[in-house]
This record gives structure tokens, sequence and C-alpha cells, in this order.
């Protein structure tokens, strides 16, 4: 990029893309807080120049500037425009996404180095290292998992890790504990001639999450048949949807040990990725 300083006294040198118009970034050289964007500098806008002829001897045109272009020094027609800084539209991307992932700003400001392996917690290392290898596939993370353990191991905090991370990296990503996602769909459930469709909304809306990571499923009730069967249509729409979505079921009991009215799903967890996530409680005051 070029200082905008530069350009406005016809003096630069920048090499640009062989496009039939070709273009250059100007950056304004001033930055007005440490926070302000890199590219922008705190403006919220790009300003680039549009090359639409030159090299010439002279400036013949308003707005001629004075580049050097693959090693051709002149003068050169064309138009200043400006668009969206895209590192702006990036960062308000990510406070987006993090606005809807389902987690607090101190859980999204945990970060997956903070989960500890080495020493006493060294049987979590594996755990954390299939979880770190899902991190760095950001948007092309798919599939279906479940991580598993007994109490306070750190499986929340690997799932809740996991949405930070792929939202660091831009990749749209949800927690939720089971419970509250079956009761937010409940919710839209009342009488009423839009009911109906709803609760239809809301269930299209969890299917077709990015990656879902859902806690605390093991301890789901199913007292009604409509609850079992809400369930059942949600996993197996996210097993079905595997390849091009990640979801990840969090449970304190194995699936070959959860209760009888989870076999449908745990036969699907089975088709997935299971993580034993090991090792000693991690919980403050733990012992």
């Amino acid at each position: 990029m070029s200082k905008l300083s530069d350009v406005l006294k016809s003096k630069g040198k920048e090499s640009v893309d062989d496009y039939e118009e070709r273009v250059i970034d100007l950056i304004c050289e001033t930055r007005y807080s440490d926070d302000d964007c890199e590219l922008c500098n705190g403006l919220g806008s790009v300003i680039r120049f549009i090359v639409t002829g030159g090299p010439v001897r002279t400036p013949s045109k308003i707005g001629d500037k004075w580049l050097e272009i693959d090693g051709k020094e002149g003068w050169y027609h064309g138009r200043l425009e400006t668009e969206p800084c895209p590192g702006c539209q990036e960062r308000d991307r990510i406070d987006h996404l993090k606005e809807k992932s389902g987690l607090t700003p101190d859980e999204f400001d945990v970060r997956l180095t903070e989960f500890k392996t080495v020493g006493i917690f060294k049987d979590k290392k594996d755990a954390w290292e299939t979880v770190a290898k899902w991190a760095g596939q950001g948007q092309n993370l798919n599939g279906f998992a479940t991580l598993h353990g007994s109490y306070g191991v750190g499986k929340s905090m690997l799932g809740k890790c996991l949405v930070g991370e792929l939202i660091r990296n831009s990749c749209a990503a949800h927690y939720v504990i089971a419970s509250e996602m079956v009761n937010e769909i409940r919710s839209n459930f009342a009488e009423g001639s839009g009911s109906l469709f709803m609760v239809e909304e809301a269930i299209r809306r969890w299917k077709n999450y990015r990656v879902l990571i859902i806690d605390e499923f093991d301890k789901l009730s199913f007292k009604t048949e409509w609850t079992k069967e809400l369930v059942h249509r949600l996993i197996n729409a996210r097993y079905e949807g595997r390849k091009e979505k990640f979801t990840m079921m969090i449970t304190n009991t194995a699936p070959n040990d959860l209760p009888e009215d989870f076999g449908y799903i745990a036969s699907r967890m089975h088709a997935g990725n299971i993580i034993h996530v090991q090792g000693i409680d991690v919980r403050p005051g733990a012992k």
C-alpha cells in the first residue's frame, strides 16, 4: 500500500495487479489510537487509485498521479475511489459472531492454550490435540463428534474454547446447553395460528448452525414423546449434514452407557468421532 500523503503529493512507488483497470490501495499514515485498524487507521474506509491510463510525460487530466508501476515511472491517469475497509468489516463480523456465540465475554476470552496438558494434566493431552486440530480447520471444519468424560475434567472448557477459536478465524460457531436449546424451541409453542410455524423455524435455525456445540447432552429428559422426537430430528439432521457442518455433543456419560431413550442418538454418536477427556478434576477447589 502507498501512504496517502505520498500519492496526494503525486509521488509514490507501487506495483499493481494485472487488471484491465489497475488498482492501488492507499492508506492514511496517521493512527488515531492503538486500537485502530491497521488497514485504514480508524477511518473505516480505504482509498484506492484506479489507474486507467499512462504513463505519460506530463499530466493532462485532473487527478493524474506520478507513480512507478512495473518499473515504468511517469504520470498515470485515474480516479480515487473509497470503499468500506475490509479489515473493519472482518472485525465487525467477528464482533457479530461473538455476540451470537452463546458464550459470555469472559468465556470467549479463554484461549485454548490455557487448557493444561502437562504434569498432572498430561492425560488430557490427546483430547486437547484433537480439539486444537479442529480449531485450526476453521471454515473447513465438518463432522459429527462426541466429547465425554467424568465431571470436571474440562469438557465444557474445550467446547467453549473451540467456539471462541473458530470465531476468531471468522467461522460462525455456537455453544448451547442441551436443555436450554430444547426449552428455547418449546417456548415458541403456544396456542395460536402461527405457533407451529414458529416451532419449525426454531428447529430449522438449530439445524443450520455452521458449528454447534451441545453441552450436558446426557442430562436431557425425554419425559414426553414431543421432546424425544424433537431431539431425534435435530440430531439426525445435524448428522446428515456432517459433510457441510460440524456438531459436537458433550456428555458425562460414554455413548455405550447412555440410557435406553438415547439409543438412536448413541448409534449416531458411534458413527462419528468419540473423544474421551481423561485426567483429574480441574474445577477450582476440587480434590
